[in-house]
C-alpha cells in the first residue's frame, strides 16, 4: 500500500467500491486496506466510514470476517468522531 495516495483518491476509491462487485480474489486485499483505514486515528472521517461499509459487504460474504470488523470498529469507537460513531453504530446492527 502506497503511503502518498492522496486522501480524495482513497475517499472515491473507496467509496466507488461501496457499490461495486468486487472480485473474489480481491477481498482479502480489500477488506485488510479497509481494516487499516478504519484502526488509523489520523485517517479522515470520509475514509474510515466509506471503509466501514466496504467491509462489511465483504464480511456478509465470509461471516468469520465479522468479528474482527466489529473489534477493529469498538476499538476506533471511543475515541472517533460523531460521524463516524453513527456510521459504525449502524454498521454494528447489521453484524
Amino acid at each position: 500500500m502506497k503511503k502518498n495516495i492522496h486522501v480524495a483518491v482513497k475517499r472515491n476509491v473507496i467509496r466507488v467500491l461501496q457499490f461495486l462487485k468486487i472480485p473474489s480474489k480481491h477481498y482479502a486485499e480489500v477488506f485488510n486496506h479497509c481494516i487499516n483505514y478504519i484502526s488509523d486515528p489520523n485517517e479522515t472521517v470520509a475514509v474510515r466510514c466509506f471503509a466501514m461499509t466496504v467491509a462489511a459487504k465483504i464480511a456478509d460474504k465470509f461471516p468469520e470476517l465479522k468479528h474482527e470488523l466489529a473489534e477493529t470498529i469498538n476499538i476506533s469507537f471511543k475515541t472517533s468522531t460523531p460521524g463516524i460513531k453513527a456510521r459504525a453504530k449502524l454498521i454494528l446492527k447489521k453484524l
